[in-house]
């Protein structure tokens, strides 16, 4: 049924049909034995070639980080660097367009911004998550398949500039913010410290690490704004959860595996006087207070 078979797979190239972040899609279309009538009709063709140029370019995508150089970190020598993984939803060009740029501009650090590899929408410019299934993402054996293009990225800036390796952080909003905890927790001695925003907090992700990364003294920073968290958890009425109570058991999780002070909470300013995003100033300031103390003393402020 070769008419069928065609239209099928136009339809499935239209649909998105080619990739996927842990199977080559591509390849299967190419080989799969049960599909050969199909490869010698010339519409076939034509469809294929037209899933290969988007898997192309959803892959290009995936591999370039936005990146951004404040002035104060293009003056020579080594550049402190700042990974930033982008929420779920969104994109590693909205991370150098927003709060972050000011981060980097206020502490004089290289802004690197990896990309999640798994497609939102069908358009990678519309959004990428970095798992769609936490239980698979968790998985000892897997975590690294979600996580490799943060490590890409890192790698291709240093192979562009020269990197001062006592200064390396990863940070992430949301679930970007859990990738960074995971990542940092399992590799500290490549990561110096982590800021997570606005991100849950899972002792899973961290446990079988957190020894070793105390050792190493990573420095560690949460950041929520109670207010937001609260609205996120009453957002499902079928749960009665407490944030506060929620938060101390995070805090204490965090306290027993020797992180003590790692979570801060805020409210907003109930009289509304101060101008400043309050999260854009903790971050900053967590940031800076992570610096070796010879680099803090030299920091842009």
């Amino acid at each position: 049924q070769v008419d069928a078979g065609v239209e099928w797979f136009q339809k499935s190239a239209s649909f998105g049909f080619g990739y996927y972040a842990f199977e080559d899609q591509l390849k299967l279309a190419e080989t799969d034995t049960d599909i050969d009538a199909l490869r010698k009709d010339p519409r076939f063709v034509t469809a294929l070639e037209s899933v290969r140029a988007r898997n192309k370019s959803i892959v290009s995508f995936i591999d370039a980080p936005a990146v951004y150089l404040p002035k104060a970190a293009e003056t020579g020598g080594a550049m402190p660097v700042l990974v930033v993984l982008h929420a779920s939803g969104s994109t590693k060009d909205a991370v150098v367009a927003g709060r972050w740029k000011q981060v980097a501009d206020e502490l004089g650090y290289a802004l690197v911004a990896p990309s999640a590899r798994i497609l939102a929408s069908r358009e990678p410019k519309q959004g990428m998550v970095w798992y769609t299934s936490f239980a698979d993402y968790a998985k000892p054996d897997r975590s690294a398949l979600y996580e490799s293009s943060i490590d890409k990225a890192l790698d291709a800036f240093g192979k562009q500039h020269e990197i001062d390796r006592a200064r390396v952080y990863l940070a992430g909003d949301q679930e970007g913010g859990m990738v960074a905890l995971r990542l940092a927790f399992a590799h500290p001695e490549r990561w110096k410290g982590v800021v997570a925003t606005e991100a849950a907090f899972e002792e899973s992700l961290v446990k079988p690490n957190a020894a070793a990364a105390k050792k190493a003294g990573l420095k560690v920073k949460l950041l929520i704004d109670r207010d937001a968290f609260a609205k996120r958890l009453t957002a499902d009425p079928t749960k009665a959860i407490d944030p506060d109570t929620v938060i101390k058991a995070w805090t204490e999780h965090l306290d027993a595996l020797g992180f003590p002070s790692a979570i801060e909470t805020w409210t907003l300013d109930a009289s509304g006087s101060s101008t400043a995003d309050p999260l854009t100033t903790r971050i900053v300031a967590r940031l800076r207070a992570m610096q070796p103390a010879t680099a803090e003393a030299a920091a842009p402020k």
